[in-house]
């Protein structure tokens, strides 16, 4: 949770309630382009990884952020991954980040590129 300290448990049990004022709002932000401050901000906690405690480099940042931005987030991924796919915008060879594609796809569509070219005579070379 962020500084409002409100959960995604108490926003499960809550959800019935809130979610049509929480769809006009994220739809709000949609049509103005005004994010609220609250979604702006977070807390930054510095964790411990190893070694000397009395060194900065040793910790690491993670930022708390409001539950409701991480919804709001959440809309926004689906809008613009939407838009993306729909505009054919992404190339087909774009593995990273994507639904439905991994690293195995990658490594299929990299061994099929290449015995396709080594069967029409072609040279391959990869980087």
């Amino acid at each position: 949770p962020g500084e409002d300290c409100i959960t995604v448990k108490i926003i499960k049990r809550i959800h019935t309630f809130i979610l049509k004022p929480l769809k006009h709002i994220i739809n709000l932000v949609f049509s103005t382009n005004v994010i609220p401050h609250a979604w702006k901000s977070s807390i930054v906690t510095p964790i411990y990884k190893t070694g000397n405690r009395t060194e900065t480099t040793n910790y690491r940042p993670i930022s708390l952020i409001n539950d409701f931005a991480k919804i709001f987030e959440k809309c926004l991924k689906t809008r613009l991954v939407e838009f993306l796919e729909d505009q054919h915008i992404l190339f087909d060879n774009q593995f990273g980040f994507r639904c439905n594609k991994s690293t195995e796809d990658a490594g299929i569509a990299l061994t099929n590129e290449i015995i396709s070219n080594i069967n029409n005579g072609k040279k391959c070379l990869a980087v």
